[in-house]
């Protein structure tokens, strides 16, 4: 089981560049197969939190029999989002992660309604406040919008990255504080924030469907 499962992080790691941080293979199947110290054990786990590339890596290289692992490996998601048929749902997010209900107005009196197909959640770093909305659209694709402020100040020129497995999908400055990504589908995404080129933080993201 662990020869078979390091080459596949091997070929994986051939495809994908790592970085200087990221595990080598070794320990990285010796993750999987349960046959590190505890010390590397947290390690690896502190490491999976954090890069959204070996997490897609580490739940790809898994057995299907491996459920509970696969669980524990998506609880380092910073959020999910179910697309439902009709609706958007945060279904899990970490405890860093602050749920902010959405609403719009609706009827003669402009009266507030839950808006069912988005959901809206805020990270805080050290230096920006990121507040993101996933919004589901017909067939599956959806809308990222992302505000950055710090102390209720709208900061411009943060570059937000969007990024499915290791491919950069989109790349914007902040414009009054925000960014757009258009024709979002299912799957396993980070939103990468840098300001004056230095890096701030990521957000990792799931959205899966439901019918």
């Amino acid at each position: 089981m662990f020869e078979t499962r390091l080459r596949r992080i091997l070929r994986e790691t051939d495809r994908v560049r790592a970085t200087a941080e990221c595990p080598e293979a070794e320990l990285f199947a010796g993750y999987l197969d349960h046959k590190l110290s505890a010390a590397d054990h947290a390690r690896v786990t502190e490491h999976l939190a954090d890069c959204p590339s070996c997490l897609e890596q580490a739940v790809m290289a898994l057995e299907i029999g491996d459920g509970e692992l696969v669980g524990d490996l998506l609880e380092q998601v910073d959020v999910v989002v179910r697309y439902l048929r009709d609706t958007v749902e945060l279904i899990r997010g970490r405890e860093d992660i602050h749920v902010v209900p959405v609403a719009i107005f609706s009827g003669a009196r402009g009266r507030k309604i839950p808006a069912p197909h988005t959901a809206r959640f805020i990270k805080e770093f050290e230096e920006v406040s990121a507040e993101v909305e996933v919004e589901r659209f017909r067939e599956g694709a959806g809308e990222i919008r992302v505000k950055t402020s710090k102390d209720g100040h709208l900061l411009d020129r943060i570059r937000v990255t969007l990024i499915h497995g290791n491919k950069e999908v989109a790349s914007y400055l902040t414009e009054s504080g925000r960014v757009l990504f258009e024709d979002v589908r299912f799957g396993r995404y980070a939103l990468r924030f840098r300001k004056n080129g230095v890096f701030i933080g990521d957000i990792s993201l799931h959205i899966r469907e439901e019918i």
